[in-house]
């Protein structure tokens, strides 16, 4: 059996030491700060303690691979970001840790990029296979015979004020298409992993821009599994016009709402949801896939 850990949405909570003037005196992160101050904290201000939890029921299982689909931070500073490696240095270390950037990570647009894939390039270059040198993205992973993971990045940047939308390169779509028809691929449950969600649940300021065109590659392949964050809910749901499984990781720090999942990947699929008890996280009962 091959096992699998998925969590997302971790958004550590801000500090002194995470903000910089010059990066928060923008008129979108302005706004942001307003909204951290009034609404978003209370949700996300026990994200460290919620972390250094996860992290020992991380130590306490065997897994084969973990995805995380992104949002670690919540404006996308150097300094959210630069803690965010800081917390993630232990579980960052296992072979198969994949990562992807949230719409929160790639906040705006940087004059110099983005630094979230400056300070994470250990964790983003590590592909199996190779359609593009001008990406990271598309990446794979070949955990094992049986079980392949597809890793596409689906965030950008959003200057405007009111967008958090994100957008699947053309580029990229084309490498997924090449990849799922790739022979290492067929001979494998495939599971691919993005940031945003694929049913049409979301409206165009918040959702995959282009997720219509995305389905239709994942229905042409007849893929498996598709996993996910952005929403803060965990969930589960068929891709619209396709045969493939969605599982939404929700959020893993969000308070009421903490959850990832695990994936069991063998003759008999199926996942378990996590959740925290208030003081711990904990695995529900199997159910298939």
């Amino acid at each position: 059996m091959t096992r699998i850990l998925h969590f997302s949405d971790v958004h550590f909570p801000l500090s002194r030491n995470s903000v910089s003037l010059p990066e928060i005196l923008r008129p979108k992160r302005i706004l942001a700060s307003a909204n951290y101050l009034l609404r978003r904290r209370p949700k996300f201000i026990a994200g460290n303690t919620k972390w250094d939890a996860f992290n020992n029921f991380y130590k306490s299982i065997e897994v084969d691979a973990v995805i995380c689909t992104g949002d670690l931070s919540g404006m996308g500073m150097h300094g959210e970001l630069d803690y965010a490696q800081s917390k993630l240095e232990h579980i960052s270390k296992h072979p198969n840790f994949i990562l992807l950037p949230g719409n929160h990570d790639l906040y705006l647009p940087e004059k110099n990029g983005s630094h979230f894939y400056d300070i994470f390039k250990d964790s983003i270059t590590k592909s199996d296979i190779t359609i593009s040198d001008n990406t990271p993205y598309p990446l794979v992973k070949l955990i094992n015979d049986n079980v392949a993971i597809v890793a596409v990045n689906s965030a950008k940047p959003n200057p405007s004020l009111i967008r958090s939308s994100g957008n699947i390169s053309t580029e990229q779509l084309s490498a997924v298409d090449a990849l799922l028809n790739n022979d290492e691929l067929k001979t494998r449950h495939v599971i691919v992993a993005t940031h945003y969600n694929a049913d049409d649940e979301d409206t165009n300021l918040h959702g995959l821009e282009n997720r219509k065109e995305f389905r239709a590659i994942l229905a042409k392949h007849n893929c498996a599994m598709l996993v996910h964050g952005h929403i803060h809910k965990n969930q589960t749901y068929n891709v619209p016009d396709s045969n493939t499984k969605a599982f939404c990781a929700g959020s893993l720090t969000y308070k009421g709402r903490e959850s990832f999942w695990v994936y069991n990947i063998g003759e008999k699929n199926s996942a378990q949801a996590g959740s925290w008890d208030g003081a711990q996280y904990v695995l529900g009962e199997e159910q298939s896939i």
